[in-house]
């Protein structure tokens, strides 16, 4: 079994299923996961929110075309298709992974859209994101959840 479907398999147990027929392709999981990714962000469950952001992130890291590109585009090409969410994403997303996929967002949104949230034009400034990533991720918890919730750091592969 690749290494992938048993990541996946491990953070996202509800989709057991489909992730055993030999025909799901980590494309497919990827839009299954945009699915889940905006229930998420609707009902602010960080540890789902953490276990996508995460998966997504490491396929993003590696080496392996067959798992990075499926990440590119069926997962982070189109995580700000929902604008309402856009404040809520931005956070989540670690400065390597908007350096690495800025050019898709680029064609997808207007210049002044993408200068919002990733500065596209400019050299990224990952102190601003860090800190939009923290304000945005304590928006709307009470003081308890924030103490009790980690952060997680710029870098880290949020599911190993």
């Amino acid at each position: 079994m690749a290494i992938w479907r048993r990541k996946a398999l491990a953070a996202f147990p509800d989709l057991r299923q489909e992730l055993n027929r030999r025909d799901y392709s980590l494309y497919d999981l990827f839009g299954d996961l945009r699915t889940l990714l905006w229930e998420a962000h609707d009902t602010r469950d960080i540890e789902t929110l953490r276990q996508i952001y995460g998966f997504a992130e490491w396929c993003m890291s590696q080496r392996a075309k067959t798992l990075w590109n499926p990440a590119g585009v069926s997962f982070y090409e189109h995580i700000f298709d929902r604008r309402r969410f856009w404040e809520q994403i931005i956070p989540w997303l670690s400065p390597q992974v908007v350096y690495m996929v800025r050019g898709l967002w680029e064609v997808r949104l207007s210049p002044l859209d993408c200068r919002k949230f990733t500065n596209c034009s400019a050299p990224m400034n990952a102190s601003a994101i860090l800190v939009a990533r923290d304000r945005t991720l304590n928006s709307g918890l009470s003081e308890s959840d924030r103490r009790a919730r980690p952060a997680p750091a710029a870098t880290e592969s949020l599911i190993e």
